[in-house]
């Protein structure tokens, strides 16, 4: 269970917001104690996930296919919320793939006992994310490819390894050419589809494609 924590004062009524998971094991106790948390807070209403509120705090132990299609189906249902996604840990490409989600927010487990915090921050139209990241986000938009651009969202040696696939390569193929082992090329490409938000090998070749990679 989470430490209780103190909330400054709100004035006004408190902001609507419902606390989720995405099904994944591991997050249980995470999970009671930020309903806890947000409970005793006077920032924040809890009120039942179905109602689609405002603010959804959405707990995840990573961020998957499993995180990645709750928010889908989120954003479709309810396409006016915002979500805090509470999450482990979180780099530039796993924000990538959430954000047009509808993610506004994110904080690391560490981190949540500032949930309601953070949800009244992103009630008022304001986007929160851990300093750690804020950085990595400023490094990379300071790069040559900007975040959200497809070589953002890889390395140099993902996207040899990318397109060597998109050509015909198999991970065989991978092996050969030095890149990888062929369990180790299995393990990236799988990742990677992860990271670009495909299902499949066809999926890896037709974005390699999409974005000029070949």
């Amino acid at each position: 269970m989470l430490p209780s924590q103190s909330v400054p004062h709100r004035e006004g009524p408190p902001v609507a917001a419902s606390v989720d998971s995405t099904g994944c094991c591991g997050v249980e106790d995470l999970l009671s104690g930020i309903r806890e948390l947000v409970q005793r807070s006077d920032r924040v209403l809890l009120v039942d996930a179905r109602t689609a509120p405002p603010v959804r705090i959405r707990v995840a132990k990573v961020v998957d296919r499993m995180c990645r299609l709750a928010l889908r189906r989120t954003r479709v249902a309810a396409p006016d919320s915002r979500t805090v996604l509470v999450v482990k840990s979180m780099g530039v490409h796993a924000l990538t793939a959430v954000a047009p989600l509808g993610v506004s927010a994110v904080l690391l487990h560490a981190e949540a006992t500032h949930a309601a915090d953070v949800v009244a921050t992103v009630a008022a139209g304001a986007h929160r994310l851990p300093s750690g990241l804020r950085d990595e986000v400023l490094e990379v938009s300071r790069r040559s490819h900007p975040l959200g651009r497809p070589r953002a969202l890889m390395s140099p040696h993902e996207a040899d390894i990318l397109r060597l696939v998109a050509q015909g390569g198999t991970a065989a193929d991978v092996a050969r050419a030095g890149y990888a082992t062929e369990r180790g090329a299995l393990t990236m490409l799988s990742r990677l589809a992860t990271r670009l938000g495909v299902e499949s090998r066809a999926g890896l070749v037709s974005y390699a494609y999409r974005h000029h990679l070949v």
